[in-house]
């Protein structure tokens, strides 16, 4: 069989959704105009933190990193890889449901301007921005389950892979295969959280 060499570079970290005019505080029971702008303007600081920390967390992980040949050559057992995953999976979840307790919180303290005519709208917006931020954090949680089976993949053919010139190169054609196939599945799903990304950036211009 011939032999055939896969080169994998270095997965960044999937596009994290910052948006802005849409706070976790109060609204008075008749809030004005001015008063519901501050109110959304807050809530995308706390959006940010959300965002940030979910950042700062999975690079301090080594998530950028988790197939980067030279991190796998020192890492013979693939036991650091498998960390690194647990980790990614674990950080995706907890950020996730913080952003989803702030959907709901921002839900519950915004009823008053439901059905409140031009107030609505940046209720309306924010429902819809949110939306689009939940799809991401899914395809987050996808990204992460995708390099898992990578690893998985890696760790159960051992003796059909090795790292040559910064490169890790496939010896067994099926293995190959598989591999491209999970590695284009990433592909595809970061590109799908881009245009979630494009769709925030749309509504919140």
């Amino acid at each position: 069989m011939k032999i055939k060499k896969q080169i994998i570079y270095s997965i960044t970290i999937s596009t994290l959704l910052l948006i802005s005019n849409v706070y976790a505080g109060s609204l008075s029971n008749n809030p004005t105009a001015s008063e519901v702008n501050r109110f959304f303007q807050n809530v995308s600081k706390d959006i940010d933190a959300i965002n940030n920390g979910f950042k700062s967390e999975i690079i301090a992980a080594g998530w950028p990193q988790i197939l980067d040949p030279a991190r796998l050559n020192r890492d013979k057992d693939l036991k650091e890889s498998k960390k690194i995953v647990s980790k990614a999976s674990y950080l995706a979840n907890f950020y996730s449901q913080k952003a989803i307790n702030l959907h709901n919180q921002v839900t519950n303290e915004t009823k008053i301007i439901a059905n409140k005519g031009s107030l609505s709208k940046e209720l309306d917006k924010f429902n819809k921005v949110n939306y689009y931020i939940n799809k991401s954090w899914d395809i987050e949680k996808s990204i992460v389950n995708e390099v898992s089976l990578i690893i998985n993949l890696l760790e159960n053919n051992k003796s059909k892979w090795v790292i040559k010139s910064n490169q890790i190169q496939i010896l067994d054609q099926k293995v190959l295969d598989n591999f491209n196939n999970l590695y284009k599945n990433i592909n595809n799903l970061m590109v799908k959280q881009q245009s979630y990304a494009n769709k925030v950036a749309e509504l919140t211009m």
